[in-house]
């Protein structure tokens, strides 16, 4: 973001987001799910709300990468509490 002349500490709108902070976060991944099948509806449901990035998330390079690589949502269990013998899964209700 430097290089575009971008402040990634003021991200957003409203300049309240810190990229810079999210990004030192590690979250546990949990579940991950394959959203291809569904890319098309999110698409039209995102492009329903601009804070939500629209048709923007699809453009340029990034979306090229997104379509190229797959489209997978990552999820962080909360409760009931992870043990230590746990493994991936790929359904959100997946118990």
């Amino acid at each position: 973001m430097p290089l575009f002349g971008k402040d990634p500490t003021k991200f957003g709108r409203n300049g309240d987001i810190n990229i810079k902070e999210l990004a030192e976060v590690t979250f546990p991944i949990h579940v991950r799910l394959n959203v291809q099948p569904v890319s098309e509806a999110k698409r039209k449901a995102s492009e329903a709300h601009a804070s939500q990035g629209g048709m923007q998330m699809r453009r340029g390079l990034m979306g090229f990468i997104t379509r190229f690589l797959g489209e997978k949502e990552d999820y962080m269990q909360a409760y009931p509490p992870v043990g230590d013998s746990f493994r991936r899964k790929v359904d959100l209700f997946d118990i």
